[in-house]
């Protein structure tokens, strides 16, 4: 087992949620995210940027941001971790709590060395 912060995933999620959706409502989703997950939540931010908002929850491991534009009817939903998460289970969870069928996600960077990304900004 690899030790905390020596690695990231990050994983971007991109969908199109099938009604409008609400604080509340995402709220309830990222404490679903963070059960699946296995992570520790330290704090949560909520900007409420009528008509959308965001939420950044800040993780012992990292964090969540869920950002919703309902103007485009768009989430880019990003799991940044060092602890090792199943995207697929992580993708399940969005489909079945929005009620979606096709998801985007973008691996962003993945199982990546911690020492070797910081490296690269040096290079």
């Amino acid at each position: 087992m690899n030790k905390l912060g020596q690695y990231l995933t990050e994983i971007i999620f991109e969908f199109r949620p099938s009604t409008i959706i609400t604080i509340k409502e995402v709220e309830l989703f990222l404490d679903k995210v963070i059960k699946t997950i296995k992570v520790k939540q330290t704090h949560r931010h909520i900007n409420n940027l009528i008509p959308g908002f965001d939420i950044l929850c800040g993780l012992k491991e990292s964090c969540l941001y869920f950002g919703y534009w309902p103007e485009h009817n768009y989430v880019r939903f990003m799991v940044s971790s060092c602890k090792r998460y199943n995207k697929n289970e992580v993708e399940e969870d969005i489909k079945k709590y929005f009620k979606i069928k096709d998801t985007i996600y973008m691996n962003t960077n993945c199982n990546c060395p911690v020492k070797s990304r910081v490296g690269d900004l040096w290079c």
